[in-house]
């Protein structure tokens, strides 16, 4: 059991340090001299960005603030929906404080000058909205307008909010992707489609009890009959080669049917070129150091398919259906890795050398489909809905891995080569009730029940080379079969005032797991029942200035491959395993803010963590 207390302030104020190490501070402002909050900041190495990036947001007062520099170029990049993207080349050679000024985007057409329209914040009680729908953003793909969603963070693909990755969820359902996938999914997702984005640091009963902060994207629908298509593409130049990608999105409505498909198809190859340096100490080995130079090559071609259909049946009862379809082929995924080890002793005198190539071919195949049904009673925001989901993911790779060890010399001592075939396969079956009841004036109560099931086979096959001949490494192969089953119910009450909003929940889940290592005849069994309650309270002392406190409980449970005991060799020095007797962790999460004059917060972030 542990503690961790992170206090973060909204809140900075300009100035000046005693920090021995170069630093970048700025202010942003628009043309009227107002200041831009939650702008995003990214600080590159100008000559080798692999080196070194970094990236921030703007607080409320338009400061960012990049210390520890080294004196180098560098390249900062600062970009804010409704803005033109600011670059400047800075030649770091002391800190630097800025002010920088960003420019309304706009469009010149016959004489006339036309303003983009901007999207609009709003503050729930348990949420932060971001209405993007016929907006700038519109123009981009999905993970652009991430970019510029206040309290998100998109750095290098990667989205965090609040430090932690997010569960991303779109139109309220949970999309089972790996974080990389899901980065593919959003790049080859038009930002046409989307009405709103939901940050939801602490998530309501509603949504499942596990991970952290919920990003639900809320897709739009078509307002007017007819049919409405676009082309839509992006080009961004890499440090090596360009990133591209074309798509097409199409909408029709008519009375009773609404709907809507997208394509896209983005071919990129990405290079990376890191170092790495080891120190061994050993109790019965002198000490030595290994130093490695790192250069992996990664060509991918991924396709995105999105499609969503909703049947009017009456005036009361709707039915949808909708996929999406992550295709990677194996013929377009390849990724090269040649990395060259040097090992030196005790008195950092040169012993010997390795040099490594891995060549490794994927191949991914994810398909997802829901059926929706919502039934609207008399009452006006009475409803009943159900939903069926199912997720196909086929997953399969293929690496030949080669060292040669050589004296300090360079002369040659051995080689050594394996290679290994390897498949995982999960199908995820849900099913799930939600009932929503208005009850008097501005209060609202909401109750559902879901049940979910995961089955997974990952299968490792190794393969050894003794004398040039392909043998198979039986005690390097695997078949492990992983099985979970969770029940969930929740229920839900919320109610506004003139100068106060309130939210209460408590959700229970009952989760089965069994994991099957079948080579080593491994089975480990368990289950568990848990409560996760959540309250959120705001109070508004005038239009301007507002105090909130909200909790939750949480759980993190270990993924699948965190609980397959056996090994994978990335090489001959590496491998990933997992811990079959690993438990899920309970946080308890408090957050006290307080907001004045609309634009400056001031919050408290506490998070008990408890095994």
């Amino acid at each position: 059991m542990n503690v961790k207390l992170i206090i973060s302030l909204i809140l900075f104020i300009s100035f000046s340090g005693f920090a021995q190490e170069l630093s970048i501070t700025g202010r942003v402002k628009d043309e009227n001299n107002q200041a831009v909050a939650y702008g995003h900041v990214i600080l590159k190495d100008l000559l080798n960005e692999s080196s070194f990036s970094s990236g921030t947001t703007t607080d409320d007062d338009g400061v960012f603030s990049f210390k520890d520099l080294k004196p180098i170029d560098y390249l900062l990049t600062i970009s804010y929906l409704g803005f033109q993207t600011y670059q400047d080349t800075i030649h770091l050679k002391a800190s630097i404080i800025k002010e920088i000024i960003l420019k309304e985007t706009s469009q010149n057409l016959d004489g006339v000058t036309v303003i983009a329209k901007r999207p609009t914040l709003s503050k729930m009680v348990d949420r932060l909205v971001f209405h993007v729908e016929n907006s700038t953003l519109s123009n981009g793909n999905v993970l652009d307008v991430l970019k510029q969603t206040p309290g998100v963070l998109v750095f290098d693909g990667a989205i965090t909010i609040k430090n932690s990755v997010p569960t991303v969820y779109i139109n309220d359902r949970k999309v089972h992707l790996s974080a990389n996938e899901i980065q593919q999914l959003l790049e080859g997702t038009s930002a046409n489609s989307v009405k709103s984005i939901e940050v939801i640091t602490n998530p309501p009963a509603k949504y499942e009890a596990e991970g952290g902060s919920v990003l639900n994207i809320v897709m739009s629908k078509s307002l007017l009959p007819g049919y409405n298509g676009s082309l839509f593409g992006t080009y961004k130049q890499g440090v090596e080669w360009p990133k591209y990608a074309l798509g097409t999105s199409h909408f029709v409505k008519t009375e009773t049917i609404d709907a809507y498909i997208n394509y896209s198809i983005s071919p990129r190859k990405d290079y990376r070129h890191n170092t790495e340096s080891i120190n061994f100490i050993g109790d019965n080995s002198d000490p030595s150091s290994w130093e490695t130079d790192y250069k992996r090559t990664r060509e991918t071609m991924n396709q995105v398919i999105n499609a969503n259909i909703d049947f009017k049946i009456n005036d009361r009862n709707s039915l949808g259906i909708s996929t999406s379809m992550l295709l990677s082929p194996r013929a377009n995924t390849k990724t090269s890795v040649n990395s060259l080890t040097e090992v030196f002793n005790a008195n950092k005198v040169l012993d010997s050398t390795f040099d490594t190539r891995n060549r490794l071919v994927e191949e991914t195949y994810n398909l997802s489909f829901n059926l929706d049904y919502t039934h609207h009673f008399k009452k006006e925001g009475e409803t009943l809905s159900a939903n069926l989901h199912l997720t196909d993911y086929d997953f399969s790779s293929y690496q030949d891995v080669q060292t040669d060890y050589r004296f300090a010399d360079a002369s040659f001592i051995r080689n050594n080569r394996f290679q290994t075939f390897s498949s995982q396969n999960i199908a995820l079956y849900t099913g799930q009730l939600d009932y929503e009841l208005p009850i008097k004036e501005a209060a609202f109560f909401e109750t559902g029940f879901k049940m979910s099931r995961i089955e997974s086979e990952s299968i490792l096959d190794q393969f050894i080379f003794v004398n040039d001949q392909k043998e198979e490494d039986l005690e390097n192969s695997d078949r492990f079969l992983y099985d979970e089953t969770n029940y969930a119910a929740y229920a839900s009450y919320s109610k506004d005032w003139d100068s106060w909003s309130l939210k209460t929940g408590l959700r229970t889940e009952y989760t089965d797991i069994t994991g099957n290592a079948q080579f080593t005849s491994q089975v480990n069994e368990t289950d568990y029942f848990k409560f996760f309650p959540s309250f959120y309270v705001l109070h508004r002392f005038n239009e301007n200035n507002e105090l909130y406190f909200n909790y939750n409980k949480r759980i993190y449970r270990p993924r699948y491959n965190e609980l397959n005991p056996f090994k994978y060799f990335l090489n001959d020095n590496a491998y990933s395993t997992g811990n079959p007797n690993l438990r899920p962790e309970i946080d308890d999460v408090f957050t006290l803010g307080y907001t004045f004059n609309k634009n400056y917060t001031f919050e408290v972030y506490y998070r008990f963590e408890n095994d």
